[in-house]
């Protein structure tokens, strides 16, 4: 993950490249590209626990990197 003034970045395994400006908003899309297609046939509360689990990971993540 690459952490910048504007923008946060996260390359998934598969070489997609996704930009957010804010960690929710990455952890979103994080979320939406692992899930694919099923991702809208997912509840809104199934969608937001699959959203904090991504943002935990990104917070883990920010973190390592930082120390």
């Amino acid at each position: 993950m690459t952490i910048t003034a504007e923008h946060l970045t996260i390359t998934l395994e598969d070489g997609r490249e996704l930009i957010g400006r804010t960690p929710v908003e990455l952890a979103h899309k994080w979320a939406e590209a692992e899930h694919g297609e099923e991702w809208q046939q997912l509840s809104a509360a199934k969608q937001s626990i699959e959203i904090t689990a991504a943002l935990d990971a990104l917070n883990r993540a920010a973190q390592e990197y930082s120390e």
